[in-house]
């Protein structure tokens, strides 16, 4: 494909995802109890002035953990461009969400050619999930396009061969930073993943490079620390607190029916943010003197669309595998890698947690 045709079909992408998240925008706004509680943070700001915006952010996970406060500060921007009503405080939201598709476009480009990676794209775009995810102001909705920045800047960063891969490693390191401010399980899981790629790849860089980019992710929690040190550490105390609630929660469940319940959970989940499809069910494996499985009649109805998914997230597994073992080029071998490594320390990160586990 010639370059003007490949802009203009990555404009369409774009703009057709725009549309879907775009269209009767306010009018259609999801809104609960969360999105009440953000409302009323930022309008406090809006009528006080920035001086009332808080230094902790939303509660985290159902726990009284706090997050960092970016995303009510995100909110606050977008009231004050956009107006000061519930949509227009959500429509950053959205900006977030629409920006997310180029840059998936970019990333996907490291490994796969053109046209599939336009229709990758183009799923991306379309997917019922991300529509749905991009057209109501949640803390949760704002880490996929942080995430694939963050994944974009650390491959780019680490290619000795890119003229720019300091600045990239830099915007890289930032992004994953911020994308633990808008979910407590991205706050454990992310720095593990960066830790252990970076350990994988082991990339030079003057001394220089990474104090900037480790300073910058650092000062992103700037806010925290100052309210740490005005409240004596009671956050921190909640976030030991609550990592105790939720590995915890489960224990009932022996190790092999967690392993079987997360297969299930990561297929289901898999099923649903590429087609929508709903439907499909997973049989439930239990230890019973023996390991046994379950699959009632709401189970049997959708059973053959779980187990196929599961076998088709089960193949790609073993082919990311297979290719990052045989592949040549460093740049697709390194994007084998990162993916492969984030489903690892996220798999393993959800097996104590996984009959609590949401599609977010």
């Amino acid at each position: 494909m010639k370059k003007n045709q490949i802009i203009f079909a990555l404009v369409a992408i774009v703009l057709v995802g725009f549309f879907l998240r775009a269209y009767h925008f306010s009018d259609w706004l999801h809104f609960e109890l969360d999105q009440a509680r953000d409302v009323r943070v930022v309008e406090a700001a809006i009528i006080g002035g920035p001086g009332e915006l808080t230094l902790l952010g939303p509660k985290a996970a159902g726990t009284f953990l706090r997050l960092p406060p970016t995303f009510y500060y995100l909110e606050y921007v977008s009231a004050l461009i956009f107006g000061s009503s519930p949509s227009g405080m959500a429509v950053f939201v959205l900006i977030f969400s629409v920006l997310a598709l180029p840059i998936f476009f970019l990333l996907l480009r490291r490994f796969f050619g053109i046209p599939l990676a336009l229709g990758l794209t183009l799923i991306f775009a379309t997917s019922h999930y991300f529509v749905m995810y991009g057209r109501f102001a949640w803390n949760p909705n704002l880490m996929p396009f942080f995430i694939l920045l963050g994944l974009y800047g650390l491959l780019r960063g680490v290619d000795e061969l890119d003229p720019k891969r300091k600045h990239f490693f830099v915007v890289g390191l930032v992004s994953i930073a911020l994308a633990t401010h808008f979910h407590f399980l991205a706050f454990l899981a992310f720095p593990v993943i960066v830790v252990v790629f970076l350990a994988y790849k082991r990339p030079y860089f003057p001394w220089k490079t990474w104090a900037l980019a480790i300073g910058l992710a650092l000062a992103t929690y700037f806010p925290v620390v100052m309210n740490e040190i005005k409240a004596g550490g009671t956050n921190t105390a909640e976030f030991f607190s609550a990592i105790t609630e939720k590995s915890s929660k489960g224990d009932e469940h022996l190790l092999i029916e967690k392993f079987f319940r997360n297969i299930s959970e990561h297929s289901l989940h898999a099923l649903v943010i590429t087609t929508g499809f709903e439907r499909g069910t997973f049989p439930a494996f239990y230890v019973q003197d023996r390991l046994r499985w379950n699959c009632p009649d709401k189970c049997d109805d959708g059973k053959w669309y779980g187990v196929v998914s599961a076998l088709f997230l089960g193949l790609a597994i073993l082919l990311a595998f297979f290719f990052w073992w045989h592949e040549a080029d460093v740049k697709k071998r390194d994007f084998l890698a990162l993916c492969l490594i984030w489903f690892g320390v996220t798999f393993f990160l959800f097996l104590p947690l996984a009959y609590t586990i949401a599609p977010r």
